[in-house]
């Protein structure tokens, strides 16, 4: 970015040969106008952590990125690459700061080795690491994700676990305070862990996890791990268009979630 940027302020990524299949974004640097924080206390549906006064979008052959906004420096983004090429767009409204980003772009081969697979935004190698939902450092979780973020299954090991970082590190969706949901209840804004259980065991209990607490029970008021054998290891993330804080309730948890995982050997 420079101070000279108008919006919409836009940028083609094309294939450096026919044998590239992946666009790799590392966001060295993005800040831009954070997502709607308003609180109504309305029982209908509002702009909470719509992208209102600035956007990042990227265009992607396979499944549609999502559109961010708000502090995302060290996040990445992987996108398909398409035959005519790959368009980033920042746009923003009058007077919305900051307007400030530093993209690495690489090009993947589809005979890379250390290629991801399709369909996963955000890629992890390691048998440790830490994920966490996009803006997540601006304190409120955005609007309208659908994706997975996929770890490399790496040698020897055969299963994973799943924990939340620190005691208010994940904040999706539930109205009623300290407390985990588990399951089909789990239906506005929630992670995705197939095969989620409270033991590394083969019998699952439950895909989706939301509320204040992560955990592999519902109703817990304390986090606790989940774990899974469910290979290729996968924790997606779905939020939908709307937050609702009625006056008479809580406001929908909407702080986004900082994870740790740690695969766990044969």
């Amino acid at each position: 970015s420079t101070s000279t940027d108008a919006s919409p302020c836009m940028f083609s990524v094309c294939k450096a040969s026919d044998d590239i299949c992946q666009i790799r974004l590392n966001f060295d640097a993005f800040d831009i106008a954070q997502p709607n924080t308003k609180t109504l206390q309305s029982v209908h549906p509002q702009g909470r952590t719509q992208c209102q006064n600035a956007q990042f979008t990227a265009s992607s052959a396979g499944p549609a990125s999502p559109t961010i906004c708000g502090t995302n420096q060290a996040y990445h983004m992987i996108l398909e690459a398409s035959d005519d090429c790959n368009m980033l767009n920042f746009n923003w409204v009058t007077n919305a700061s900051p307007n400030n980003w530093n993209i690495h772009i690489m090009q993947i081969s589809c005979t890379a080795k250390w290629k991801p697979p399709e369909g996963c935004l955000q890629y992890y190698t390691g048998s440790t690491g830490f994920i966490q939902s996009y803006n997540y450092a601006g304190g409120i979780h955005l609007a309208n994700q659908d994706y997975n973020n996929c770890i490399r299954t790496e040698r020897n090991f055969c299963s994973m676990q799943y924990t939340q970082v620190a005691a208010t590190d994940f904040s999706m969706s539930s109205v009623v305070a300290s407390t985990s949901i588990t399951g089909d209840v789990c239906t506005d804004d929630y992670v995705i862990i197939q095969g989620g259980s409270t033991a590394n065991v083969v019998t699952a209990n439950f895909d989706r996890f939301c509320g204040t607490f992560l955990a592999a029970t519902n109703g817990a008021n304390a986090a606790s791990t989940i774990f899974t054998q469910r290979m290729p290891f996968e924790l997606g993330v779905y939020t939908d268009g709307a937050e609702v804080d009625a006056a008479a309730a809580p406001t929908e948890a909407s702080g986004g979630f900082y994870i740790y995982y740690n695969q766990v050997a044969c």
